[in-house]
């Protein structure tokens, strides 16, 4: 490897002994790299907070805090999406897994095969798919900033500033239960996950109204973890008895209700097909949310304007025991769908047609 092509690229390099990083120094530098050094893990953590780079060689035995627990702390605190490329001088059984458990990409061991290093660094300096793909992804969350303002509209939610609004409010090692439905687009969408956050949910058997009753059961298990509640009016209804249930055992549950008076996904689905959406089957009253809340015996909490979310919120997580925030958000709001066939497209239409002229003719 004589150098490479495009941008100049930076590595930072953390080890506590100095004639280690000179190693990794002397040999990158000549060829292109714009090298940084840091003798110790928090360094290594306040360097990034301050520089981007492109690659990251990490020692694993460093005082104070290891290669591992610094690179997980990286990953958890979105310090940089850098490859992680770990040495270590003692190679044990399992460190392979450790790494990947802790967001690092790649495994060197020391003392330093020189070759063996620019081999695993020329891998990682062409970067046109990465490059690429990083483009996408800031096109992609700067749409989903903009939809998740709450700005947007002065007198109405929308449901994707309900899931930012929750994301930004939780607890770093929060739990969050989705249900199933509509609702579980605008959570996976719009909250931004930390490394030592959950989410939990009925993916698989996309079971609806399942969300408070496996939220009971994980704050019963660990009573002083937070556990966040996502769901949709139809999923809380159908089995809104498991509230009372939080209320009787004191399970601190915080449940956050997208209320929008209707089974969303089953209007998305009918129209995906072309066919009317039967509004009188789909579409129903609901009860006063944060009333019912405290007339079993927890917290309740209202949002029915942009304004007043985040204090709902706010308050709902920071009470004792059970809450609820009925969050009263858009009901015709469309799901961001990343793949949209021209079918599609053209069944959305003739449903849309079909519903125009059955309003107009009573049918």
């Amino acid at each position: 490897m004589l150098g490479y092509p495009g941008p100049r690229r930076s590595i930072l390099v953390a080890d506590d002994l100095t004639d280690q990083r000179r190693i990794v120094t002397s040999v990158l530098e000549p060829l292109g790299f714009t090298m940084i050094e840091a003798s110790s893990g928090p360094q290594a953590l306040q360097l990034l907070a301050t520089h981007s780079v492109d690659l990251i060689v990490m020692d694993v035995a460093m005082p104070s805090m290891d290669g591992f627990e610094v690179s997980k702390l990286i990953r958890e605190h979105r310090l940089s999406e850098a490859p992680i490329l770990i040495l270590s001088a003692n190679a044990f059984a399992g460190d392979l897994e450790k790494g990947a458990a802790a967001g690092c990409d790649d495994y060197l061991a020391k003392p330093l095969h020189l070759p063996l290093l620019l081999d695993k660094v020329a891998a990682k300096t062409d970067t046109k798919f990465w490059d690429q793909v990083t483009h996408e992804r800031r096109k992609w969350d700067e749409m989903l900033d903009k939809q998740s303002d709450l700005t947007r509209s002065k007198d109405r939610i929308h449901p994707q500033a309900v899931a930012r609004a929750v994301s930004g409010a939780a607890r770093r090692d929060a739990i969050f239960v989705f249900d199933t439905g509509l609702n579980t687009l605008w959570s996976a969408n719009w909250i931004r996950q930390t490394g030592s956050q959950r989410i939990i949910g009925s993916f698989n058997n996309a079971a609806v109204g399942t969300a408070l009753g496996q939220a009971n059961g994980v704050q019963a298990l660990d009573r002083s973890r937070q556990v966040i509640v996502l769901t949709g009016d139809g999923g809380f209804n159908m089995l809104m008895g498991e509230f009372m249930t939080a209320v009787h055992h004191k399970l601190p549950v915080k449940v956050i209700i997208y209320n929008n008076s209707a089974l969303g996904l089953i209007t998305l689905e009918a129209e995906s097909i072309g066919l009317v959406p039967f509004r009188e089957a789909i579409e129903f009253p609901n009860p006063d949310f944060s009333a019912l809340a405290r007339a079993c015996g927890g917290h309740g909490f209202a949002a029915r304007l942009p304004g007043e979310l985040k204090g709902a919120i706010s308050e709902a997580f920071a009470v004792d025991g059970p809450a609820i925030v009925d969050a009263v958000v858009v009901a015709n709001e469309m799901p961001n769908m990343p793949h949209v066939e021209l079918e599609q497209v053209g069944h959305f239409a003739m449903a849309k047609i079909k519903e125009a002229v059955l309003a107009v003719t009573g049918g």
